[in-house]
C-alpha cells in the first residue's frame, strides 16, 4: 500500500484536490489487494491450504463465513507445500469450473490412451491410476461423461461436498467449496504425466522411439490439450528432480483459452529466433 500512495503522490498534479488523490490511491490499494487475493495461491498464504479465499475476508462487498470447512491437499503428501495455483482476474464460474473438470478429462483420456500401449510397464501405471481416479472421483477415465455438468456433481458428491448448485446460492460458494475440490482433482489428474517423466528420466526406456512418443505424449498434454481446455500447467520437478526421485507438483492455473495460445506462440517464436541466432554463429 505504501508503495502505491508513493506511485500516486510522487505524480500530483497540481489542479488536483487531495481528495481526488485519496481517491486514486485508493483505487489502486484496492487493485493492487485484489491482485494479492487471487495470485496469493502462488505463496504460502491460506489459499496453498486449500482455500482460495481467506475466511473473514470481505470480497466483493460480502463477509466470507469465518467457518468454513477447508479442504485439504492431500495431507499425507510430504510435498504438499509445492501444492500452488493461481485464478486468472476473470470471474469464477459455474461453466468455467464445469469446462475445465470435463476438458481436462478429455485431454487426460487422450493422454492415457497415447502410453497404454507403450509396454506393460505403462499398461500397468495407466491401470492403477485410473482405478485410483475412480475410486477417489468415482470418475471413469476410459468412459468419460459426455454431460459436462455431471462429472463435477459426481467428484463433489464422491467427496461428500456440496452441489454445484448449492454452492453457487452461497456467497463466495465456488471459491470456498468447489474450487479447492477442482484444484485437488486437477492436480491428481494430472499426477500422472509426472509418473510418466519420471520414468523417463530414469534411463530405464532404452527404446529411442518409444522415448520420442512418450515425451511428445507429454507435450501435447501439457501444450496443447490443456491449453485448449483453458488450464495452464506449469512444471516445477525439472529432469534432474525426476531422476533423483523428487516429485515436485506442477502449477496449476484456469487461464483464459486465447492468452495461454498467445503465450504459447510468443514462447515458440523466441526458441525459433534463438535458434536462428545460434546458427549464424555456427
Amino acid at each position: 500500500m505504501s508503495e502505491a500512495d508513493s506511485r500516486i503522490f510522487s505524480r500530483i498534479e497540481h489542479n488536483k484536490c487531495i481528495s481526488k488523490l485519496a481517491d486514486d490511491a485508493f483505487a489502486t490499494g484496492r487493485f493492487i489487494l485484489q491482485l494479492l487475493r487471487i495470485f496469493g495461491v502462488a505463496d504460502h498464504t491460506a489459499v496453498a491450504a486449500g482455500s482460495p479465499v481467506p475466511s473473514g475476508a470481505i470480497i466483493a462487498g460480502g463477509k466470507v463465513p469465518e467457518h468454513h470447512e477447508s479442504i485439504p491437499l492431500r495431507e499425507a503428501d510430504e510435498s504438499a507445500f509445492g501444492f500452488r495455483s493461481w485464478l486468472s482476474l476473470d470471474t469464477l464460474t459455474e461453466e468455467r469450473l464445469i469446462s475445465s473438470v470435463h476438458k481436462s478429462l478429455e485431454a487426460c483420456s487422450i493422454f492415457i490412451q497415447a502410453i497404454i500401449h507403450e509396454g506393460d510397464k505403462f499398461e500397468e501405471i495407466v491401470n492403477t491410476f485410473a482405478y485410483k481416479v475412480q475410486k477417489q472421483y468415482g470418475i471413469d477415465l476410459f468412459n468419460v461423461q459426455s454431460d459436462e455438468r455431471q462429472s463435477l456433481e459426481c467428484i463433489l458428491k464422491t467427496t461428500d461436498q456440496a452441489s454445484l448448485s448449492e454452492s453457487t446460492c452461497i456467497p463466495h460458494g465456488l471459491e470456498i467449496n468447489v474450487w479447492p475440490v477442482v484444484l485437488n482433482f486437477l492436480h491428481t489428474l494430472f499426477s500422472i504425466r509426472n509418473t510418466v517423466r519420471k520414468v523417463l528420466s530414469s534411463g530405464s526406456i532404452t527404446d529411442s522411439s518409444c522415448k520420442k512418443r512418450l515425451y511428445e505424449a507429454c507435450d501435447r498434454f501439457r501444450d496443447v490439450d490443456l491449453v485448449n481446455a483453458g488450464i495452464r500447467l506449469q512444471d516445477r520437478a525439472t529432469t534432474i528432480d525426476l531422476s533423483r526421485g523428487l516429485d515436485i507438483s506442477p502449477f496449476i492455473g484456469l487461464v483464459d483459452k486465447k492468452f495461454l495460445i498467445s503465450e504459447h506462440s510468443e514462447s515458440k517464436a523466441k526458441v525459433i529466433m534463438k535458434s536462428h541466432v545460434l546458427l549464424l554463429f555456427i
